[in-house]
């Protein structure tokens, strides 16, 4: 039975982890892989994730110490202005994580799925499927999670078992496993950047009961367990295609799981496109995402100002998105800046956060003691 209690279940949280990023993450870590071998871009890729898992663990223990909303516990402990600075921080991230994820799926659903559709109309959809994917509380967003994980987790499996026949073991030996342990470490760092919304777990908090030390150890093992489901499939996806395009395919290929679901062969023949299937059940996965960014956005709008219609600020928002998405012109220098930016910038801010406000936890604790 669900509950109706506005809360967030554990079960919950796994689910929303995969759904808000294994269709992001499988389009936008190749973006990471330039100028790596296809074995440093799988171990970058791996030492990424171990770094998201260790990163996950500290959020946890740190939640025990938020008894409210996140922007109150800011204020209490480092005053209104830094509460104020590290919101603001959060918002810029949030657009400009919105601009990108909109023009990645516009690009993507002209290209392979709606060729005569302007994309600037593939961008307003976009926002608008995620303005409605936002408007209810959190605990929709659970449950829509809830609905789509199943569905998308058996057809990415489908799509694996399907690609798999066409490995070929000698590309795993053309591309001898030379390994750049600065290249490698370098670009963990871009990965562990790229699972790092993770940090906005923080604003949902008071949806979530993590106060006890118990409740704490279930929280973490929520998000490590989506953390390693949906690296999981990234790494087979990767893996997959190294082994079917060879490591010169791989590194050309500015999405390799789509043109893998391209080259999916099922038995039967009735169908012949059926990366058009595989990924009709990947868009949701960027829906969902949209929706979560809109979703933190309205809950950190709201903590910062204590008013405000939730319709209205959820239209302010998507404005917002849809005037920076146009303004970055095209796909390709959306990613950019939103790798730039907002990876290699704000995200290493946002990750300090946490860490700083737990180690001053801790000091303060051994003073007290």
């Amino acid at each position: 039975m669900l509950a109706n209690n506005r809360k967030i279940s554990d079960h919950q949280i796994t689910r929303l982890l995969f759904g808000d990023l294994i269709a992001r993450l499988m389009l936008l870590l190749p973006y990471a892989k330039a100028g790596a071998s296809g074995w440093e871009f799988l171990a970058a890729t791996g030492l990424g994730i171990l770094w998201t898992l260790l990163y996950v663990r500290l959020l946890a223990g740190f939640s025990g110490y938020v008894q409210g909303s996140f922007t109150a516990y800011l204020r209490e402990r480092a005053g209104a202005g830094v509460a104020y600075a590290v919101d603001l921080l959060m918002i810029m991230f949030l657009l400009l994580h919105l601009a990108y994820l909109v023009r990645l799926t516009g690009t993507v659903c002209r290209i392979f799925l709606l060729p005569e559709t302007r994309e600037n109309v593939l961008l307003i959809c976009t926002l608008l499927a995620g303005t409605v994917t936002a408007a209810g509380d959190g605990q929709v967003r659970g449950r829509m999670a809830e609905i789509f994980f199943l569905p998308v987790a058996a057809a990415l499996a489908i799509m694996l078992l399907a690609s798999a026949g066409a490995v070929k073991p000698e590309h795993f030996y053309d591309s001898s496993p030379s390994f750049n342990v600065m290249e490698i470490f370098i670009r963990s760092g871009a990965v562990f950047g790229s699972f790092c919304e993770v940090t906005l777990i923080l604003y949902d908090l008071p949806h979530i009961r993590c106060r006890s030390c118990g409740q704490r150890r279930a929280l973490q093992r929520a998000m490590q367990k989506g953390i390693l489901v949906t690296a999981a499939f990234l790494l087979v996806v990767f893996g997959i295609a190294l082994g079917v395009f060879g490591e010169a395919g791989f590194l050309r290929l500015p999405w390799p799981a789509l043109t893998l679901m391209s080259s999916a062969s099922l038995p039967g023949g009735f169908l012949q496109r059926w990366d058009v299937v595989f990924l009709a059940f990947l868009l949701p996965g960027l829906f969902l995402a949209t929706g979560s960014a809109f979703h933190h956005l309205g809950q950190i709008w709201r903590e910062i100002f204590q008013k405000g219609s939730h319709i209205r600020v959820l239209a302010g928002m998507c404005t917002a998105a849809l005037l920076l998405s146009l303004l970055s012109g095209d796909y390709e220098n959306a990613m950019q800046m939103y790798f730039k930016w907002g990876i290699c910038t704000l995200v290493p801010l946002m990750a300090a956060v946490p860490v700083f406000l737990g180690i001053l936890e801790r000091m303060k604790k051994k003073c007290g003691s």
